[in-house]
């Protein structure tokens, strides 16, 4: 339970962050739908700046160097911009020869902006590296798919679904699923 203690504690400190008199006014003139937007857009930066430049750079290199736990892995996409290769931390949710993934920011990821433009990609999976072709799925209910792949992934994946749930209803995003079929394995 610490990395889910830890993910509460990120969290309210980054809700601590906003000064509540600047936003009390704010609140009570825009009524309760409007509050929790505004609640969802000032959280949702600090956050997002958490995870980019402190969380998935310790990941990436745990993934890279083989020592991050079985429950993740390393999605390499190309930059829509640049052609460079991205790589990101996501969940594992390999399952046969399809990886499913839910972009907890939805379509606003830039690894989810990088499958709209080349849908090629590659999943490291503890020291394997896989290919594939990723699929955009806007119908599938992401909550549904992040329980169905933890169900099947053992304790540490669904350790992570409960902190996925905890951001998205903190952070108020959209979530999406992606599905990456896998190409057979190529033997030489």
């Amino acid at each position: 339970m610490h990395a889910l203690e830890l993910a509460v504690g990120l969290t309210m400190g980054i809700c601590a962050g906003v000064n509540p008199d600047k936003t009390g006014d704010l609140a009570q003139a825009a009524g309760p739908a409007a509050t929790e937007r505004q609640r969802a857009r000032r959280t949702a930066g600090p956050a997002r700046f958490v995870e980019r430049y402190v969380l998935n750079p310790q990941m990436r290199l745990g993934l890279a160097l083989g020592l991050a736990p079985h429950a993740f892995c390393l999605l390499e996409t190309t930059g829509r911009r640049s052609g460079k290769r991205r790589r990101t931390p996501v969940g594992n949710g390999l399952i046969g020869t399809t990886f499913w993934l839910v972009s907890e920011h939805g379509s606003r990821a830039g690894y989810v902006r990088n499958i709209e433009a080349n849908p090629r990609v590659r999943v490291k999976v503890g020291r394997t590296w896989l290919q594939g072709t990723a699929h955009i799925l806007p119908d599938d209910d992401p909550f549904a798919r992040v329980d169905r792949v933890a169900s099947q992934l053992g304790r540490m994946r669904r350790l992570d679904a409960v902190i996925f749930r905890f951001f998205v209803s903190r952070l108020g995003t959209r979530p999406l699923t992606v599905r990456i079929d896998l190409d057979p394995p190529a033997y030489a």
